[in-house]
């Protein structure tokens, strides 16, 4: 049976839109990027990690939480600060009830920390670990919760009397390597995200096998890793953060399908465990030479949000935020004056940082909190057409300048007529089979939707009122 997919807008009027429900948090701002959002629900908190040295004029060095009323301090912060800016916190994980941090670069604050630092509370506690690559101590990238132990992955090739390949584990006492197979050289072994789907373990690996070929996006299968379905044949569009949402594993990232041609979609796609769906072909910038990009994902109310780098999201306009909601997507009218790079939810409150000076047209510096998600209010309508059963449904004549039939011996619910912008301009309910009239005198002239919902099918026909 033929099915054909039509998008449309469907838009909410929002009389308001003038109003900036976008809002800065606290009474000043801090001086430098925000890398890092985590919502921590242990600490009833969002902590806040960066490349910023400063909140106001208060010292918190990468490192700041804020509980809904005010910034608090953490011990003397981390991350290998100068005199203007930290190194940057990267992320934070909770790890068997405790609290952990990832940072790029040496902390100088109250001891000196090499990349991961557990908080008891008052103090940041180094847990004596450095990682090497050629000889030479460099930071991780990643930092991941998976079952029983804290996985660190970055471009190291050994830990501390410990041969690695990107990836070594915590268990809240001793440091090993993990995931390691002799198939891979030392070469590029930049494995970042992490994540455990279906009881299998995906990461992004830059890996060169000892025959020299290349892989991208892997499983571990027991013993070693293996490409995953046939994705990614270069390294153009790195991967920046997976997801499970809805029993499906969702990627996302710089990729796109037009610099990788077994990209599996434009900055975002879904995987369930053999098949890959490109959501609708995923989000873009107006820009042939530059991908549309998504940092950052997070689930509120049965919805995954994006943030990022784009334009348009499927078929709407929406810029650097979006929500998927299973099926569809929605957007906002709102204008970022640059990227968004992190996203988190705590207590039914959106947060979102990048690298933002101008949210429409107020001026607020890298960081944002949002209560009303009415605004998400441009979304893609998805009607499904049964081209067998068209034949059933009349409608004439098509142009027509007043009055147009409409029959049918389907058992019909509801008959509706929409402008382009999706707005509901007639509706109508009935019961059983009908031959009516809809009267459009009235109407502009121009293109409308006609959208019959019926017992045993949906049908949508385009009609032209002329003048």
């Amino acid at each position: 049976m033929n099915k054909l997919i039509v998008f449309f807008f469907f838009l909410i009027s929002r009389s308001a839109f003038s109003q900036n429900h976008w809002k800065a948090i606290g009474s000043s701002s801090l001086n430098r990027a925000v890398r890092t959002l985590f919502p921590d629900s242990v600490g009833n908190q969002l902590l806040i990690g960066g490349e910023f040295k400063f909140y106001d004029t208060i010292e918190v060095n990468g490192v700041v939480g804020w509980d809904g009323y005010q910034f608090n301090k953490l011990d003397c912060g981390l991350g290998g600060c100068s005199s203007v800016s930290c190194g940057g916190v990267l992320q934070f994980e909770r790890f068997k009830n405790e609290l952990y941090s990832l940072f790029y670069e040496d902390s100088i604050g109250c001891q000196r920390i090499h990349h991961v630092a557990k908080w008891n509370g008052s103090n940041w506690i180094s847990l004596s670990q450095e990682f090497f690559n050629g000889g030479s101590s460099i930071g991780p990238y990643s930092l991941s919760k998976l079952d029983s132990v804290l996985i660190v992955a970055g471009g190291f090739d050994s830990i501390v009397n410990h041969k690695a390949h990107g990836i070594a584990k915590y268990d809240g006492n001793l440091w090993d390597t993990a995931f390691y197979c002799n198939l891979f050289t030392d070469n590029y072994l930049l494995i970042h995200p992490f994540i455990n789907y279906h009881s299998s373990v995906y990461a992004q690996n830059f890996l060169f096998d000892t025959l020299g070929h290349e892989q991208f996006f892997s499983v571990w299968n027991g013993s070693c890793w293996d490409r995953v379905g046939n994705a990614f044949s270069n390294r153009n569009g790195p991967i920046f953060k997976m997801i499970v949402f809805d029993n499906e594993l969702y990627i996302a990232g710089a990729f796109s399908k037009s610099r990788d041609s077994l990209a599996p979609g434009n900055g975002i796609a879904r995987w369930n465990g053999s098949r890959w769906d490109d959501l609708r072909g995923g989000v873009r910038l107006n820009s042939i030479a530059y991908p549309g990009a998504i940092t950052d994902m997070a689930i509120f109310n049965n919805e995954l949000y994006v943030v990022g780098a784009f334009e348009n999201a499927g078929s709407i306009h929406s810029i650097n935020i979006a929500k998927w909601t299973g099926s569809r997507w929605c957007g906002v009218r709102d204008t970022f004056d640059a990227g968004i790079s992190n996203i988190a939810f705590l207590r039914d409150t959106l947060f979102i940082a990048g690298n933002f000076h101008k949210i429409n047209s107020d001026s607020i510096n890298y960081l944002a909190k949002l209560g009303d998600f009415s605004i998400f209010d441009t979304c893609e309508v998805v009607l499904q057409i049964n081209e067998a059963n068209l034949s059933e449904v009349k409608i004439y004549p098509n142009p027509t300048t007043d009055i147009i039939a409409i029959e049918s011996n389907d058992p019909l619910i509801e008959v509706s007529l929409f402008d382009l912008l999706g707005r509901r301009k007639f509706s109508k309910f009935y019961n059983g089979t009908y031959s009516d009239f809809m009267d459009l005198r009235n109407f502009d002239a121009g293109t409308y939707i006609i959208f019959i919902k019926g017992k045993n099918a949906n049908f949508f026909k385009k009609i032209i009122k002329q003048p």
